[in-house]
């Protein structure tokens, strides 16, 4: 007997069928779609700064630590993987001595351009989204900002390989 045949004498799609399909797999697909999409949202990178430990004891705002820090852009944002290369124990005592961060100066003269260096004490991750993302737990930022494409098109790749070669296992 074919499968054909066999099918007319059992039945086709009919009412029990469609419960069945209306039942278990049309949420278990809208649920699996979730599962798929958070991807998007753990790999997600969040604003984010460079960390000056010097300024952690005190009570200073996010724009305060930015401006004393962190360089600007061209665009007037602030630079994400670099900040100024200073004294901060120094600018840190004066402050604590007179209350208020000094102009930087060389040679008495006040510089609009400063020095520049990469973060060496890691990151700040802003955290009005996102409290946490495989981003700023792994500190992905920067140098190793290509490891969370990377981890998308290896997981898409994997899931493109694993069809061909599991459909064809499930088929045997």
């Amino acid at each position: 007997m074919e499968f054909e045949s066999i099918l007319k004498e059992v039945g086709e799609f009919g009412k029990y069928q469609k419960s069945l399909l209306l039942k278990f797999i049309v949420p278990t697909t809208f649920a699996s779609a979730f599962y798929v999409l958070n991807v998007i949202f753990m790999v997600a990178t969040p604003d984010h700064w460079c960390y000056v430990p010097e300024f952690a004891s005190l009570n200073l705002s996010e724009a305060e630590i930015k401006r004393i820090a962190i360089p600007r852009l061209n665009d007037g944002s602030f630079a994400k993987c670099s900040m100024y290369a200073q004294n901060y124990a120094a600018l840190f005592s004066e402050y604590k001595s007179t209350g208020k961060f000094p102009d930087v100066k060389i040679n008495g003269k006040i510089i609009p351009k400063r020095p520049e260096m990469k973060c060496i004490h890691g990151w700040v991750y802003q955290k009005d989204w996102y409290e946490e993302t495989i981003v700023s737990k792994w500190d992905l930022v920067c140098d190793r900002n290509y490891l969370p494409s990377l981890v998308l098109t290896l997981a898409n790749a994997g899931s493109v390989i694993g069809t061909f070669c599991f459909s064809t296992m499930a088929d045997k």
